[in-house]
């Protein structure tokens, strides 16, 4: 298994991959070939794509530093348990580092107890809630 930057060919496979998480579907392939500034998309693979991680630079004003912020983190069913998560996880965090990021930042919806518990494991703590409303 290995973690790479994600691919415009890899649309399909991350497509496939976000339908998991019930997130509206973006325009993978064309994020992917035009990323925005600070988008940092990485995937795992085994033969094939069987997980994604999406996260942007995110820079606060309150903050001498950026963030890096997880949008996203799906792994295929098959690959469940494996190790594969915390690997991109650890990619990710590593990326932060890199581009000089203070911490690494995501939320994740109430019921979603088993993903709670994986960022527990991996050392993430509870640092509040987020309020969001449409405009």
């Amino acid at each position: 298994m290995r973690t790479r930057d994600a691919r415009v060919e890899d649309a399909a496979a991350i497509e496939a991959l976000l339908r998991l998480l019930d997130h509206e579907a973006a325009p993978v392939e064309a994020r992917l070939a035009s990323p925005l500034p600070g988008d940092v998309v990485l995937v795992a693979e085994r033969e094939r794509v069987v997980a994604v991680a999406a996260a942007a630079t995110f820079h606060a004003f309150e903050y001498p530093r950026p963030q890096l912020r997880v949008s996203a983190i799906a792994v295929a069913p098959t690959a469940r348990r494996s190790g594969v998560g915390r690997a991109l996880v650890r990619a990710l965090e590593a990326r932060a580092s890199a581009l000089g990021c203070f911490r690494v930042e995501l939320t994740s919806a109430h019921h979603l107890e088993p993903a709670h518990a994986f960022w527990r494991a991996l050392g993430y703590r509870d640092a509040g809630r987020r309020f969001v409303r449409g405009v």
